[in-house]
């Protein structure tokens, strides 16, 4: 192989490397959107934030969209919606706008007590 014919190949190696950077970045670049814009995966990925408010009262209320479908609460069997928070958390809310993890009557009484809840609660831990 002659000098000559090892130079035109290390500049095409050269030039191929450049346009497979450029397609890489290209990728990384879309990859990063459609993370962006979906907040992240699951049966509401690309779901668009909901709105919050306050009421007259002040309390945080979630704006439901009209085309939500209600599923129910594991806990309590209450009827909640799921909306999506400008940080891509899906969050259960009541058919009023309020977050479900505020008004769950059973969810506490549902999950294994830690021994700091139970030294409250008056049990001795021991």
């Amino acid at each position: 192989m002659t000098d000559r014919t090892k130079e035109s190949l290390f500049e095409a190696g050269e030039e191929a490397t450049g346009e497979i950077i450029g397609l890489l970045k290209q990728i990384k670049d879309l990859l990063l959107s459609i993370a962006a814009s979906s907040g992240g995966g699951g049966a509401h990925a690309g779901e668009q934030p909901a709105e919050r408010y306050q009421d007259e009262a002040g309390t945080w209320l979630w704006k439901l969209p009209t085309d939500k479908k209600a599923s129910k609460c594991k806990y309590c069997k209450a009827e909640i919606f799921w909306v999506k928070s400008k940080k891509g958390k899906n969050i259960p809310v009541n058919d009023g706008g309020i977050c479900h993890y505020d008004t769950c009557e059973n969810k506490l009484d549902s999950r294994p007590k830690t021994v700091k809840e139970e030294f409250v609660s008056g049990e001795v831990p021991f």
